[in-house]
């Protein structure tokens, strides 16, 4: 039996989180892309400014939220990860809603806030 390869695009800035390639069983999917990964690893290498777009491809589909918590998105991927990234947009757009919801509640918001109003929020 063949094992499914995600392939997947991530989008940040220096410092490259290496660690989300051991924890996404992942890897550079071009030369190009290794050598962004290296220059965007190294510690003293603090300089380099602007958003860079790395191509990655692994065996398993990656961590969308740990992305994020490094400062790190996924932004694109094959049709499994589109339909993570769908799914994982929507718990954010929830979770804001009810964060608003129970602000409203506890008196700290002086409406409900629209669909439209949590969607933004968790833009």
């Amino acid at each position: 039996m063949t094992e499914k390869t995600y392939r997947y695009t991530v989008k940040g800035r220096w410092p490259f989180p290496a660690d989300m390639l051991r924890y996404d069983n992942s890897h550079a999917a071009s030369l190009g892309d290794e050598e962004s990964i290296a220059a965007l690893s190294d510690q003293m290498v603090c300089h380099l400014d602007g958003e860079v777009r790395i191509r990655l491809t692994g065996d398993q589909r990656p961590a969308l939220a740990r992305w994020e918590s490094f400062g790190w998105e996924v932004i694109d991927g094959d049709e499994d990860v589109r339909l993570d990234m769908i799914v994982h947009a929507n718990s954010k757009q929830d979770k804001a809603r009810d964060a608003q919801e129970a602000d409203v509640e506890m008196g700290r918001l002086d409406h409900a806030p629209s669909r439209a109003e949590a969607c933004d929020a968790a833009a």
